[in-house]
């Protein structure tokens, strides 16, 4: 049985990666989006190629995000995720402090910090509580995933429900 921080880590990526498809639909539709709502700096002022360049970077962490929402417990996917997420923090805190092309307002403030939070939950969720490892179905869940993406079964993470059985 799923414990109740599967949901809510799977929702939270799920919103997200549901952010950043937005902020690439702005980014290919409205031409002023990026100029005005997050980059007010006048360095980009009339680059439609790096709205198109922001969009395209939008869509790739929005797919990581999703995969990582499916793929909860395949830890290269969760390592992705983190890396993913980890430069688009960098991303903006680069671009506010050091370059100061970008505002701290509204507009960026919310997805830095929702980022932000997404960061801290998943290395919590993943390297620090594990509460799957107190699930006793862990054993055959590791065991059918490995089956599934055709990795040899050497030894399974969760040692501690081994000994216990």
């Amino acid at each position: 049985m799923a414990h109740w921080t599967d949901y809510t880590t799977r929702g939270w990526l799920a919103f997200l990666s549901f952010m950043h498809v937005g902020t690439a639909f702005r980014c290919f539709t409205d031409r002023d989006f990026l100029r005005t709502k997050i980059f007010t700096s006048t360095t980009y002022k009339n680059d439609i190629t790096f709205d198109h360049l922001f969009g395209i970077y939008s869509i790739i962490n929005a797919i990581i995000l999703i995969q990582s929402s499916i793929y909860l417990y395949v830890y290269p996917v969760t390592r992705l995720v983190i890396c993913a997420i980890l430069a688009y923090v960098s991303l903006f805190t680069v671009e506010s402090f050091v370059y100061k092309t970008i505002q701290i307002q509204q507009t960026t403030l919310f997805p830095f910090a929702f980022s932000g939070l997404a960061l801290v939950w998943i290395i919590t969720f993943h390297y620090i509580w594990k509460p799957w490892q107190n699930s006793g179905d862990l054993v055959e869940v590791e065991k059918d995933a490995y089956i599934k993406f055709g990795l040899p079964i050497k030894k399974p993470i969760s040692k501690k429900i081994l000994k216990q059985k």
